[in-house]
């Protein structure tokens, strides 16, 4: 459910980007919607990799958060390889994170 807040919001950010690119409050409505669902995320995630190897929390949680710190340095130095100056650039990285939650999201729930 979380994952797909999180790619509705990015969409969001997109149509009020394009469509109404003067509107701060719009945008910044949009972008917390965005934002309030990464916490759910990754405590969710860690819920989850507990419940695989629950002898093993201490080696899952740090699994977890230095994967996340990964993520975020190569999103991060791909995001500023694309920079042209505008907003764009960004929104397109938060799509695409949206898109991959989701999609492992849907990954995750086949039998």
């Amino acid at each position: 459910m979380t994952s797909a807040t999180s790619l509705s919001a990015t969409l969001m950010i997109f149509i009020v980007a394009l469509f109404f690119p003067k509107n701060v409050s719009l945008f910044i409505a949009v972008t917390m919607l965005y934002i309030s669902v990464t916490g759910a995320i990754g405590a969710n995630s860690l819920a989850c990799l507990f419940d695989l190897k629950p002898s093993r929390a201490g080696t899952m949680a740090g699994l977890l958060v230095s994967t996340q710190f990964i993520v975020g340095g190569i999103v991060s130095a791909v995001t500023s390889l694309i920079f042209d100056g505008s907003a764009s650039s960004l929104l397109v990285m938060m799509g695409i994170c949206g898109g991959l939650s989701y999609l492992f999201h849907l990954i995750s729930q086949r039998p």
